[in-house]
């Protein structure tokens, strides 16, 4: 099962955060996951529009990764993070986050990608 789900609806392109077992909390695959569909999307002219959700009643938490909080400076500059994020807020086209319950830490920033 994929920790992504991704539906067409006409010109609407629906995202599914899929990790019920973790409270759809992000993590680096997803993150990745996210960037690579939002990149496709960007240059498919049939897609109008992007909702991004979380599955049940969850909207994610933050990062399940806590190993950030250990870092040094080097394995801290070479984190992947900042670079996903930065493909995410690129998405040209309209970004609906549709959030159900809280939205913490990298669920907040997911949010604020939204247009």
């Amino acid at each position: 099962m994929s920790d992504l789900l991704i539906h067409r609806h006409g010109r609407v392109l629906q995202l599914t955060l899929n990790r019920p077992q973790a409270r759809n909390a992000l993590n680096n695959a997803l993150l990745t996951q996210i960037a690579e569909a939002l990149e496709a999307a960007a240059v498919d002219d049939s897609v109008g529009v992007c909702v991004i959700r979380g599955n049940a009643r969850f909207s994610p938490p933050g990062l399940t990764s806590m190993k950030w909080r250990k870092k040094d400076l080097p394995a801290t500059l070479d984190d992947i993070r900042p670079r996903l994020w930065a493909r995410i807020d690129a998405f040209t086209k309209p970004l609906i986050a549709s959030v159900n319950g809280y939205a913490l830490g990298a669920g907040c920033e997911l949010a604020c990608c939204a247009t």
